[in-house]
């Protein structure tokens, strides 16, 4: 049986004490100019996929260079905007705008040597 669940952001460091298949993660906007907060966010990421698992975040460009020191590897990277669910939103609110640096990230975990 699959368990999924959703916590709030004050529980997230007691969530990370667990191993997952699957993390979804949302970067704060506020935070992408913080290379120590998105490493920090890295690197809990990694501690808490278990190997060959998969992590969806969506952050800053930069990201990629963050999950890498974390020992996780990036299999895919596309703009947050050329989403389907942006483009959606974007339909229903012409004047929404998305953070020009926002990426959606598909990272696995490697294990490392």
């Amino acid at each position: 049986m699959t368990k999924i669940r959703f916590l709030p952001v004050a529980r997230r460091s007691q969530a990370y004490d667990t191993v997952y298949d699957l993390i979804l993660r949302w970067i704060p906007f506020a935070q992408y100019e913080q290379s120590p907060d998105t490493d920090r966010a890295l690197e809990a990421i990694a501690k808490a996929l278990r190997n060959g698992g998969i992590a969806i975040v969506a952050g800053p460009a930069r990201l990629e260079q963050s999950a890498i020191r974390a020992g996780i590897s990036q299999d895919a990277r596309i703009p947050l905007s050329q989403t389907a669910g942006v483009g959606m939103l974007q339909a229903i609110l012409p004047k929404l705008r998305v953070h020009p640096d926002a990426m959606l990230f598909l990272l696995r975990k490697v294990r490392r040597p």
